[in-house]
């Protein structure tokens, strides 16, 4: 792969980490899009509270990999959503002999939506035969300290091309997770992906230790593309970088990840028709 000086690429961390540092989250607050634009995935009162919470999802399935949300807490008597709120989410496989968690990032209040809280799991298997996924919510009304939790179920299915890999270094698991890009486009788009450690059963810590280089290539056209830009840790496990695409139809995005001159590589498959930043 392709290796850009250190001066370089010092320069691109310190400025994609001013970047984000200036968001509050994955992406700016956009006061002109609509949480009614999402999926609503459940709605429940939250027993010991005043509250209720309508949770969004970006897509129609949940999926094996990194899955965004949105929760809008509504409070009795208020005619607008309720903000000066906690939540905490925690979601586990029962597979009927045991049981495990994924990775979790927990809410935050602003992340892309001004009244709404952001934030995301990693299901790391499908439902189905081996067992079945919940979700928790825990919600905290921090004007009365009154708190309350609520479990539901969810259906994990596999996606289409697979946006979750893992593997082994020593005695260490790793899963690496594709964030962005969620809508690839013919041109420069966001490249993220989270990498999460199972440090055990239901602790899945982020792991900001790796570096990561990338080489997008189209198989059946025998090319690959210019001025990527290679990721690098930002925060909370997610690296950040620059993918090209020249133009539309199958895309293979290789990565080569380095800890401690351990190295390992593995691919994202990435398929897109007719979309154009023109």
């Amino acid at each position: 792969m392709k290796v850009i000086n250190r001066a370089s690429t010092w320069l691109i961390v310190a400025i994609m980490s001013i970047f984000y540092a200036c968001s509050s989250g994955d992406e700016e607050v956009n006061p002109e899009k609509e949480l009614s634009e999402l999926y609503l995935l459940s709605e429940h009162s939250i027993p010991n509270t005043d509250l209720k919470v309508r949770t969004y999802t970006y897509m129609e399935d949940l999926i094996v990999g990194y899955n965004k949300f949105q929760f809008l807490v509504e409070k009795s008597g208020m005619s607008e959503a309720f903000t000066n709120v906690e939540i905490s989410i925690k979601s586990m496989m029962d597979m009927g002999t045991m049981m495990h968690a994924c990775p979790i990032e927990n809410p935050v209040l602003g992340t892309e939506f001004e009244s709404a809280l952001g934030g995301a799991a990693v299901f790391v298997m499908p439902s189905g035969d081996m067992g079945r996924w919940t979700m928790t919510l825990k919600v905290t009304d921090k004007d009365t300290d009154d708190e309350g939790e609520v479990t539901f179920p969810v259906n994990i299915k596999l996606p289409d091309e697979a946006r979750l890999r893992s593997f082994s270094m020593g005695d260490d698991k790793y899963f690496v997770s594709l964030v962005e890009p969620f809508q690839p486009q013919v041109g420069i788009n966001d490249f993220v992906v989270a990498v999460h450690k199972k440090a055990s059963m239901t602790d899945w810590p982020p792991e900001q230790a790796f570096e990561i280089s990338i080489e997008p290539e189209m198989p059946d056209m025998g090319h690959g593309s210019p001025n990527n830009v290679d990721p690098v840790h930002v925060k909370d496990g997610h690296y950040q970088g620059k993918v090209n695409f020249t133009m539309d139809g199958y895309w293979k995005v290789n990565l080569d990840l380095d800890k401690d001159n351990n190295k390992q590589e593995l691919s994202f498959d990435i398929t897109f028709e007719h979309s154009s930043t023109n």
